[in-house]
């Protein structure tokens, strides 16, 4: 278990800046969270279709 004084992921630092700062203080980390957290589904499904082709040309 992780105890945090102040847990905060990215998308409550991305609300909060916009609540505080306005869009413009918003843009730099949406488009990292976008670049890192948007390959993660792409590549989970990629591997599954592999994984499947692999398995009906074995059988």
């Amino acid at each position: 278990m992780i105890f945090a004084y102040f847990p905060q992921g990215m998308p409550v630092q991305l609300y909060n800046n916009l609540q505080n700062d306005g869009v413009d203080a918003v843009y730099v980390l949406l488009w990292l969270l976008l670049l890192f957290t948007l390959p993660v589904p792409l590549l989970c499904f990629a591997a599954s279709q592999r994984a499947h082709n692999n398995r009906l040309s074995i059988t």
